[in-house]
């Protein structure tokens, strides 16, 4: 099934029930004659393994170290993805690791403005479909800026 497919199943779903959840979603794909059916893992230990995986990436990310400068106190990720790994493998290393590694340090802030700059991509979309585009779109000039910066200093 195509993507503008998949799109247009959802608006349907949402114009039939006037709002959309994850739980319409599934309760619609459990149904082996909607289009969306095979689009998920039926096999329950698959999906539990997937979903504890998930779970621990979850965790993973809420893990804060406590960071202080000569003007602010912060709480910062602990664990990141390790920036060594090529793009397809999975694997996190902490900030306390890359203070020592300065070429890594930065590839892996690079990679936090890469996904900031996405969010506030997104975040001008929306505002740009409800009509408020400005104010998101010098946050993502901002943001964009600031990982051009860190590119730079590679």
């Amino acid at each position: 099934m195509e993507n503008s497919q998949i799109n247009d199943y959802l608006i349907k779903l949402h114009d039939r029930n006037g709002t959309l959840t994850p739980e319409m979603v599934v309760a619609d794909a459990k149904r082996e004659g909607s289009p969306l059916h095979d689009l998920f893992e039926w096999d329950l230990g698959k999906a539990a393994t997937s979903h504890w995986l998930e779970t621990a990436r979850r965790l993973i990310r809420n893990v804060k170290v406590i960071v202080t400068n000569e003007k602010t106190t912060l709480k910062a990720p602990f664990f990141v993805r390790d920036p060594s790994l090529d793009y397809h493998e999975q694997g996190y290393t902490t900030v306390v690791q890359l203070r020592t590694k300065p070429q890594l340090a930065q590839e892996a802030v690079l990679e936090e403005c890469s996904r900031a700059a996405s969010a506030f991509r997104r975040a001008q979309e929306v505002a740009a479909a409800v009509g408020v585009e400005q104010d998101v779109a010098d946050l993502l000039s901002r943001t964009l800026n600031l990982g051009e910066r860190v590119k730079d200093s590679v």
